[in-house]
Protein backbone atom coordinates (compact mmCIF):
# COMPACT_ATOMS: atom_id res chain seq x y z
CA UNK A 1 0.00 0.00 0.00
CA UNK A 2 1.51 3.31 -1.00
CA UNK A 3 2.35 5.22 1.73
CA UNK A 4 1.28 9.08 2.39
CA UNK A 5 4.14 11.54 1.58
CA UNK A 6 4.42 13.11 5.38
CA UNK A 7 5.21 16.59 3.88
CA UNK A 8 1.83 17.01 2.58
CA UNK A 9 -0.39 15.40 4.96
CA UNK A 10 -3.28 17.32 6.07
CA UNK A 11 -1.66 18.26 9.17
CA UNK A 12 0.72 20.37 7.55
CA UNK A 13 -0.76 21.60 4.23
CA UNK A 14 1.13 24.48 3.27
CA UNK A 15 3.54 22.46 2.80
CA UNK A 16 1.70 21.05 0.16
CA UNK A 17 1.98 24.84 -1.69
CA UNK A 18 5.49 25.39 -1.56
CA UNK A 19 7.04 25.37 -4.48
CA UNK A 20 10.58 26.66 -6.08
CA UNK A 21 11.20 30.38 -7.29
CA UNK A 22 10.67 29.74 -11.52
CA UNK A 23 13.52 29.68 -12.89
CA UNK A 24 14.16 33.30 -15.20
CA UNK A 25 13.19 32.82 -18.58
CA UNK A 26 16.02 32.69 -21.59
CA UNK A 27 14.70 36.60 -23.36
CA UNK A 28 14.73 36.64 -26.88
CA UNK A 29 17.35 39.35 -27.21
CA UNK A 30 18.51 42.05 -30.20
CA UNK A 31 21.33 44.55 -30.74
CA UNK A 32 20.35 47.95 -31.43
CA UNK A 33 22.26 51.07 -31.05
CA UNK A 34 25.82 51.43 -30.08
CA UNK A 35 26.77 52.45 -26.33
CA UNK A 36 30.51 52.75 -24.29
CA UNK A 37 29.94 49.40 -21.82
CA UNK A 38 33.91 48.76 -21.84
CA UNK A 39 35.75 49.74 -18.87
CA UNK A 40 37.96 52.29 -21.07
CA UNK A 41 35.21 53.67 -21.99
CA UNK A 42 35.04 51.46 -25.36
CA UNK A 43 31.93 51.28 -27.77
CA UNK A 44 29.93 48.09 -27.71
CA UNK A 45 26.66 47.13 -29.75
CA UNK A 46 23.83 47.50 -27.07
CA UNK A 47 21.86 44.19 -26.41
CA UNK A 48 17.74 44.68 -25.46
CA UNK A 49 15.32 41.92 -24.43
CA UNK A 50 12.18 41.68 -26.81
CA UNK A 51 9.95 42.31 -23.68
CA UNK A 52 6.62 42.34 -25.88
CA UNK A 53 5.33 42.61 -29.04
CA UNK A 54 2.26 44.51 -30.88
CA UNK A 55 0.59 45.89 -34.05
CA UNK A 56 4.27 46.37 -35.54
CA UNK A 57 6.38 47.58 -32.79
CA UNK A 58 8.27 45.91 -29.74
CA UNK A 59 9.12 46.95 -26.63
CA UNK A 60 12.62 46.70 -25.87
CA UNK A 61 14.38 46.87 -21.95
CA UNK A 62 18.03 46.65 -22.37
CA UNK A 63 19.57 43.77 -21.12
CA UNK A 64 22.24 45.12 -18.69
CA UNK A 65 22.35 48.47 -16.81
CA UNK A 66 24.47 50.86 -19.11
CA UNK A 67 25.50 54.07 -16.96
CA UNK A 68 24.89 54.91 -13.16
CA UNK A 69 22.89 58.21 -13.29
CA UNK A 70 20.87 59.87 -10.44
CA UNK A 71 17.13 60.25 -10.73
CA UNK A 72 17.60 63.98 -10.34
CA UNK A 73 21.40 66.23 -10.57
CA UNK A 74 21.68 67.90 -7.00
CA UNK A 75 21.41 71.53 -7.56
CA UNK A 76 19.69 72.50 -4.38
CA UNK A 77 20.98 75.23 -2.33
CA UNK A 78 23.30 73.87 0.41
CA UNK A 79 22.00 70.20 -0.35
CA UNK A 80 18.51 71.76 0.97
CA UNK A 81 15.41 69.66 -0.12
CA UNK A 82 12.28 71.40 -1.11
CA UNK A 83 10.22 68.91 -0.37
CA UNK A 84 7.74 70.73 -1.82
CA UNK A 85 8.50 70.83 -5.60
CA UNK A 86 8.01 67.08 -6.43
CA UNK A 87 10.31 65.51 -8.42
CA UNK A 88 8.87 62.98 -10.74
CA UNK A 89 9.99 61.53 -14.05
CA UNK A 90 8.37 64.09 -16.21
CA UNK A 91 10.65 66.66 -14.81
CA UNK A 92 13.64 64.56 -13.71
CA UNK A 93 17.13 65.56 -15.34
CA UNK A 94 17.44 61.68 -15.90
CA UNK A 95 14.25 61.47 -18.27
CA UNK A 96 16.25 64.75 -20.04
CA UNK A 97 19.40 62.89 -19.72
CA UNK A 98 18.27 59.44 -21.63
CA UNK A 99 16.51 61.54 -24.42
CA UNK A 100 19.36 63.92 -24.77
CA UNK A 101 22.93 62.81 -24.46
CA UNK A 102 22.32 59.13 -24.50
CA UNK A 103 19.93 59.46 -27.12
CA UNK A 104 21.99 60.90 -29.22
CA UNK A 105 25.33 59.20 -28.40
CA UNK A 106 23.75 55.61 -28.68
CA UNK A 107 21.30 55.56 -32.36
CA UNK A 108 22.18 56.57 -35.55
CA UNK A 109 20.10 59.10 -37.63
CA UNK A 110 18.34 55.72 -39.01
CA UNK A 111 17.82 53.68 -35.94
CA UNK A 112 16.21 57.00 -34.19
CA UNK A 113 13.38 56.94 -36.98
CA UNK A 114 12.42 53.47 -35.63
CA UNK A 115 12.11 54.59 -32.33
CA UNK A 116 8.40 55.43 -31.31
CA UNK A 117 7.55 58.34 -29.05
CA UNK A 118 5.97 57.71 -26.41
CA UNK A 119 2.87 59.59 -27.60
CA UNK A 120 2.55 57.41 -30.44
CA UNK A 121 0.11 55.32 -28.85
CA UNK A 122 -0.20 54.15 -25.12
CA UNK A 123 2.17 50.86 -24.69
CA UNK A 124 2.59 51.75 -21.23
CA UNK A 125 0.19 51.35 -17.75
CA UNK A 126 0.92 54.25 -16.29
CA UNK A 127 0.21 57.80 -17.21
CA UNK A 128 3.44 59.96 -18.29
CA UNK A 129 1.45 63.16 -16.81
CA UNK A 130 3.81 65.65 -19.42
CA UNK A 131 6.21 63.69 -20.25
CA UNK A 132 4.74 62.20 -24.08
CA UNK A 133 6.90 63.32 -26.11
CA UNK A 134 10.28 60.77 -25.45
CA UNK A 135 11.69 57.80 -27.09
CA UNK A 136 13.47 56.46 -24.05
CA UNK A 137 12.04 55.76 -20.93
CA UNK A 138 11.74 53.88 -17.68
CA UNK A 139 9.46 51.03 -16.50
CA UNK A 140 7.25 51.65 -14.17
CA UNK A 141 6.46 49.42 -10.94
CA UNK A 142 3.81 48.16 -12.36
CA UNK A 143 5.12 47.17 -15.30
CA UNK A 144 8.07 45.90 -14.21
CA UNK A 145 6.00 43.83 -12.13
CA UNK A 146 3.91 42.48 -14.88
CA UNK A 147 7.00 42.06 -17.48
CA UNK A 148 9.28 40.11 -15.14
CA UNK A 149 7.19 36.65 -13.42
CA UNK A 150 9.88 36.57 -10.58
CA UNK A 151 12.87 38.62 -8.62
CA UNK A 152 15.37 36.38 -10.51
CA UNK A 153 14.37 37.56 -13.77
CA UNK A 154 14.73 41.68 -12.29
CA UNK A 155 18.28 40.88 -11.90
CA UNK A 156 20.19 42.75 -14.15
CA UNK A 157 23.65 43.60 -13.96
CA UNK A 158 25.77 46.70 -14.52
CA UNK A 159 28.35 47.12 -17.00
CA UNK A 160 32.08 47.74 -16.54
CA UNK A 161 31.63 51.36 -17.78
CA UNK A 162 28.67 52.42 -15.29
CA UNK A 163 30.96 50.64 -12.58
CA UNK A 164 33.41 52.99 -13.52
CA UNK A 165 30.65 55.45 -13.15
CA UNK A 166 29.70 54.75 -9.74
CA UNK A 167 27.47 51.75 -9.78
CA UNK A 168 28.23 48.45 -7.91
CA UNK A 169 27.39 44.34 -8.75
CA UNK A 170 25.91 42.52 -6.19
CA UNK A 171 28.90 39.69 -5.00
CA UNK A 172 25.77 37.06 -5.14
CA UNK A 173 23.88 38.40 -7.81
CA UNK A 174 25.86 40.46 -10.20
CA UNK A 175 22.99 42.59 -9.93
CA UNK A 176 22.48 46.13 -9.33
CA UNK A 177 20.28 48.45 -8.08
CA UNK A 178 18.12 50.12 -11.31
CA UNK A 179 15.55 52.94 -11.36
CA UNK A 180 12.17 53.11 -12.05
CA UNK A 181 10.06 55.53 -13.16
CA UNK A 182 7.57 55.33 -10.74
CA UNK A 183 6.89 58.16 -7.85
CA UNK A 184 8.28 56.72 -4.51
CA UNK A 185 7.51 57.10 -0.63
CA UNK A 186 7.42 61.04 -1.29
CA UNK A 187 7.97 63.38 -3.26
CA UNK A 188 11.91 63.20 -4.00
CA UNK A 189 11.85 59.72 -4.06
CA UNK A 190 11.56 57.27 -6.93
CA UNK A 191 10.90 53.60 -7.42
CA UNK A 192 13.95 51.41 -8.07
CA UNK A 193 14.80 47.94 -8.39
CA UNK A 194 17.14 45.91 -5.89
CA UNK A 195 20.05 43.58 -6.66
CA UNK A 196 18.58 40.61 -5.81
CA UNK A 197 15.93 41.86 -8.27
CA UNK A 198 13.09 42.73 -5.55
CA UNK A 199 11.51 46.18 -6.47
CA UNK A 200 10.56 48.63 -4.11
CA UNK A 201 7.72 50.83 -3.75
CA UNK A 202 9.74 52.45 -1.16
CA UNK A 203 11.94 54.08 -3.74
CA UNK A 204 15.15 55.87 -2.91
CA UNK A 205 16.09 59.50 -2.84
CA UNK A 206 16.03 61.03 -6.19
CA UNK A 207 19.73 62.46 -5.54
CA UNK A 208 21.22 59.09 -4.62
CA UNK A 209 24.34 58.04 -6.48
CA UNK A 210 25.46 55.22 -7.15
CA UNK A 211 21.72 53.70 -8.86
CA UNK A 212 22.03 52.87 -12.55
CA UNK A 213 19.93 52.72 -15.71
CA UNK A 214 18.22 50.52 -17.93
CA UNK A 215 16.78 51.59 -20.72
CA UNK A 216 13.01 51.05 -22.29
CA UNK A 217 12.81 52.13 -26.19
CA UNK A 218 9.74 51.18 -28.57
CA UNK A 219 10.78 50.37 -32.32
CA UNK A 220 8.72 49.62 -35.32
CA UNK A 221 9.29 46.15 -36.46
CA UNK A 222 12.71 45.75 -39.36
Amino acid sequence: MEQPNPGTTPENPAAEEEQAPPEPREWETVTFGRYPQAEDGGVEPIRWQVIRREAGRTLLVSEKCLASQPFQIDNRVDGKTDLYTPILWENCSLRDWMNGEFFDAAFTEEEKARMLYVSDGEPLKEPFGDARDEKVFLLSLDEVRSYYASDKERVSAPTPYAIGQGASANSVTGGCQWWLRSAGYSTIFATMVYPYGFSSRYGYDVYMKGLCVRPCIWVTEA
